[in-house]
Parts: C-alpha cells; sequence; structure tokens
C-alpha cells in the first residue's frame, strides 16, 4: 500500500468529497456479487438498524439489501437480498492491529476448478458444518495515520498454489478526518463516494450508474472496521 495523499482534516476533507464527481461505472454482471445489485441509475442509498442492517434507496424507500453479524470472536456476515435470499457470505480470513484481509463468500465456484473453503476455514468463522462456500472476492485493507485508510477489493480468477490470482475491481480511501468520509474508484474514476454526517450512525453513499453496490459498500465497511459484527464500522460508529 502506498501511503495516501490525503492527510487531511475536518473541513478539507469534506470539501474534497463535495468536490469530487462521481462517474459511471461499467462492471460486467459476472463481476457482481449480485447483479440485482448492480446499479442501473445514478444511486443514493443509506442504512439503518445496528446488528441486523438494511441498506435502501434514499429516494423510493427500496430495500437494496440487508446485512446480519453472526456471532463476535468467532464472527460472520451474512447478506440478502430484497427477497430475504442469502446471496453472500463475508468471513475474515486474516487481521493484524492495522490491516485486514476478508473473503466475500458466495454458495457457488466463481472459477472453473475452484475448491470449497475448508470445513477448519468455516468453523473458525462460526460457521456451521456442512456449509460449502467458495470465494468470489477479497478485500485487503490497510489503516493509515490520521484517521486515514485504503482498501482494495479484487474477484478471485483463478488459483496459483495456495495464492488466488485476482482481478482489482475497486478501490476505497477513507479521507483522514473525525467524520467518515470516502471515496471509491474504479481504476482512476470515482464511481461512488459516502460521508456521515457528525455521530449519525448512519452513513449515505452516493454511485454513479453501474456500479456493484453491495461491493461499494462493504469497501466502506472495510475502511474503518473488519466488517465483522463484533467491528462493523465500529471505528467510525457507523454500526
Amino acid at each position: 500500500y502506498k501511503p495516501s495523499k490525503h492527510i487531511i482534516m475536518g473541513n478539507a476533507a469534506a470539501k474534497e468529497l463535495k468536490a469530487t464527481v462521481i462517474e459511471n461505472g461499467s462492471i460486467e454482471p459476472s463481476m457482481s456479487i449480485s447483479p440485482s445489485l448492480v446499479s442501473t441509475a445514478a444511486t443514493e442509498a443509506k442504512v439503518s438498524g445496528m446488528m441486523e442492517k438494511t441498506w435502501t434507496n434514499s429516494e423510493t424507500g427500496d430495500v437494496l439489501f440487508k446485512m446480519k453479524g453472526k456471532g463476535m470472536i468467532k464472527s460472520h456476515t451474512l447478506i440478502f437480498d430484497a427477497l430475504g435470499k442469502e446471496i453472500a457470505t463475508i468471513i475474515i480470513f486474516k487481521k493484524q492491529m492495522r490491516s485486514c484481509v476478508q473473503y466475500i463468500c458466495k454458495s457457488e465456484p466463481t472459477f472453473d476448478g475452484q475448491e470449497a473453503l475448508p470445513a477448519e476455514e468455516l468453523k473458525r468463522a462460526g460457521i456451521d458444518e456442512g456449509a460449502v462456500l467458495y470465494v468470489f472476492a477479497i478485500l485487503e485493507s490497510q489503516m493509515e495515520g490520521m484517521g486515514g485508510a485504503q482498501s482494495v477489493y479484487s474477484v478471485v480468477t483463478g488459483k496459483e498454489g495456495d495464492d488466488f490470482t485476482k482481478t482489482q475491481v475497486y478501490t476505497g480511501e477513507k479521507l483522514s478526518a473525525m467524520n467518515f468520509y470516502a471515496v471509491f474508484k474504479a481504476g482512476d474514476t470515482p464511481v461512488a463516494k459516502a460521508s456521515m454526517k457528525g455521530m449519525s450512525f448512519n452513513p449515505t453513499v452516493e454511485a454513479g450508474a453501474g456500479v456493484d453496490i453491495l461491493a461499494i459498500i462493504n469497501v466502506g465497511y472495510s475502511l474503518v472496521g473488519d466488517g465483522s459484527s463484533a467491528g462493523a464500522l465500529a471505528g467510525a460508529g457507523v454500526v
């Protein structure tokens, strides 16, 4: 990770976020966690709830998806679509003091010949024996000084030895400030941004068309916590 260029505070971060112009993305459906959650127009999303979080379209009020944390020490997060169908599971693969690697998993393979996660990996995340999950995407986050953070979101494409090969899809950066301000990019193009007013505990995410809203929001979670039920956005008070 390269140190953030955005060592800025308070009003400067807010001004930078406001000045960031969001453009449309162009993600392929096969690269999205759930094609139904790829935005078809510019979208603003907001969240409500604590341990069970519901993300809705701010304009229409329609439910986009729900997230439910399970467990504390051995923990994982379940994601459900608007109809209540489970579409993904998030587990922590590796966590250190200032960095975290998470797996976003689905019930079907992402690439030919992919093996399901081993039972011991599932047990470590508090997932019942007998579950079959395959890694779909990897979230790698790094905390920085002055409240900043960066995260990289990639979809797996194969495996070489013990390591996944992957294609980078999005990056996220939390601007250095007490409040939560973040910009998300596809390559060098800003496709979404997020902010939280004061201690409202309710962030708002704005995204262009053609953006995987679910992926972007999970990148946002990774910028301030590990996304688990124990640490979900606790760093920013966004739970």
